[in-house]
């Protein structure tokens, strides 16, 4: 999944009631991570517009080795649990702030994750904006 223009629409707004990767390896090429080509850095907008009540999602932005198949955490942001929109951004010499601001370099391929606490529907889209 080559990026060159600076924006991915990682995923359109839905109802989702389980842990989602994104991409997920039946995206179009099948890789399982984004391909960064260039970029050294990424702003990601989470937009929760619904969910049942008490729902909780959890976001993180992972880098991924192709040779292994490993992630690791770049960013972990705090639970979600009410409609919102929540901005995280990897960058270096980013001011560091927990949850919300990373200062690391984007990786050439990464994911994003939401973790889910319980099968609650929660509906959410999310965009990446890369940094040059």
């Amino acid at each position: 999944m080559p990026n060159t223009v600076g924006y991915i629409g990682v995923a359109p707004s839905a109802a989702r009631t389980t842990a989602q990767t994104f991409p997920t390896p039946s995206s179009a090429d099948g890789y399982p991570a984004f391909k960064n080509n260039g970029w050294t850095g990424i702003k990601v907008v989470i937009d929760v517009t619904a969910g049942t009540s008490g729902f909780s999602i959890t976001p993180t932005i992972k880098g991924y080795d192709k040779t292994s198949g490993k992630t690791w955490t770049l960013l972990a942001g705090a639970a979600i649990s009410s409609a919102s929109t929540v901005i995280m951004t990897v960058f270096p010499a980013a001011t560091a702030v927990t949850n919300v601001t990373a200062n690391d370099e984007l990786p050439e391929s990464f994911q994003i994750t939401m973790a889910v606490a319980d099968a609650k529907s929660v509906t959410y889209s999310i965009g990446a904006h890369l940094i040059p």
